[in-house]
């Protein structure tokens, strides 16, 4: 419904996005999420039996594209990413991650080198973020509220 009416709403959504963007304000409105149960068996009787899925407003998924592609764009031109981090970045997946570590046994093992692998399972990462860390982390890199 919006692309038909693209011109018109096209100046207001731009404001809006970028007053969101110079305030840090995520639109209050646009953070409410629908969420629908999905089962994940055929007959579920228990909660845990299913999925959330979680339907937020199209203008919200749009602003987190602009954000994304500005955080992304300052990332990559600045050359702070790792370059072995993979997730969420184009031309990089897990299949790139597990050809490097595949790659470096190999390598090791034609050197004669003993190779110690640890893995760690990051599941639940997302779950437990110090906040003011993370605030602290992207203002020592120049990510502040109001600089993107």
């Amino acid at each position: 419904m919006i692309f038909l009416l693209l011109d018109t709403v096209a100046p207001v959504l731009s404001h809006i996005f970028n007053f969101s963007l110079s305030s840090g304000e995520f639109p209050k409105s646009w953070r409410k999420a629908h969420i629908i149960p999905i089962p994940k068996t055929k007959n579920p009787i228990s909660f845990s039996q299913y999925r959330p899925i979680s339907i937020l407003p199209f203008l919200s998924k749009v602003l987190e594209r602009i954000v994304h592609f500005q955080l992304n764009s300052f990332l990559v031109n600045n050359n702070i990413l790792s370059p072995y981090q993979s997730g969420f970045r184009r031309g990089h997946s897990t299949v790139t991650a597990l050809v490097k570590v595949c790659d470096d046994i190999r390598a090791n093992m034609d050197n004669q080198l003993i190779t110690i692998l640890a893995l760690l399972d990051f599941s639940n990462a997302f779950n437990t973020v110090d906040f003011d860390i993370l605030l602290a982390i992207l203002k020592s890199i120049n990510i502040s509220r109001g600089s993107y």
